[in-house]
């Protein structure tokens, strides 16, 4: 019912067009789906909906755009599409594990309504290019949900997964870690060590790969011009204290 309430809501983006680089980041790949390419250098020619110079190294949201190019070629609505289906999915994904965490029915219901109905995901859901978050939270929060009920190969495959939909998607063992300590405690975390080990060899891979592909493993950072650490720093403070603010009260 809460990932209905999702798509109603953002029902209209069907109706709107590309903004910003929507359009040429999804001109850019034109290997259609190749899984060959997505872990070699071919990546930047043939599948990459973002330019080399960006850095970004995303191949499963690339694979993601390329299955909807190939399919709708660049229709805005296509992608709009699919947005909106994840952020349901996210949405139903959040009432799962508010009610795994105790909470009860009528709590995770709001749980997962505030999640679908709050203005902060507007840009994520409206933004067809930022696909990329979408796929990212869906795959958190399932990875999530698999490290509650142990079931470690599919938390290692939703790991790798996420990783490959946006790097933010690193932080996931960490979640799964806090998660998992707030129904047991250290003690159960120390417990699954088989979850951790497991966590780190694809975390290594795909740090393997991306220095393939890339040339690099945090490249990512390279557009970023470099002004000092008290600087960049004091940036990143005001960024997260505009979206606390943006988080508790969404008002323009």
């Amino acid at each position: 019912m809460v990932a209905v309430v999702a798509w109603v809501a953002y029902l209209p983006i069907l109706d709107h067009g590309f903004v910003w680089d929507d359009a040429a980041k999804f001109s850019r790949a034109t290997g259609g789906m190749s899984i060959t390419a997505s872990v070699t250098p071919d990546y930047w020619t043939s599948l990459s909906h973002e330019p080399p110079d960006a850095g970004y190294y995303r191949p499963v949201a690339s694979l993601a755009f390329a299955a909807i190019r190939s399919g709708c070629g660049l229709e805005p609505r296509s992608y709009h599409l699919a947005s909106l289906l994840l952020h349901g999915l996210a949405a139903g994904l959040v009432v799962l594990l508010a009610f795994r965490l105790g909470v009860g029915h009528p709590g995770s219901a709001v749980a997962g309504l505030v999640f679908a109905l709050h203005p902060i995901h507007t840009e994520a859901v409206a933004f067809a290019s930022d696909l990329t978050d979408l796929l990212a939270t869906t795959l958190i929060l399932a990875g999530v949900l698999a490290a509650l009920d142990r079931r470690r190969v599919l938390f290692c495959v939703l790991y790798a997964l996420a990783l490959g939909s946006k790097e933010s998607a690193v932080i996931l063992p960490v979640l799964a870690a806090i998660v998992l300590g707030s129904r047991g405690g250290g003690r159960v975390i120390r417990e699954d060590g088989k979850t951790w080990i497991g966590a780190t060899t694809v975390l290594l891979a795909y740090l393997a790969v991306r220095w393939n592909v890339t040339g690099g493993a945090l490249n990512a950072l390279a557009p970023i011009a470099w002004d000092g650490w008290y600087l960049r720093l004091s940036e990143v403070g005001r960024s997260y204290a505009s979206g606390l603010r943006m988080l508790l009260w969404p008002s323009p």
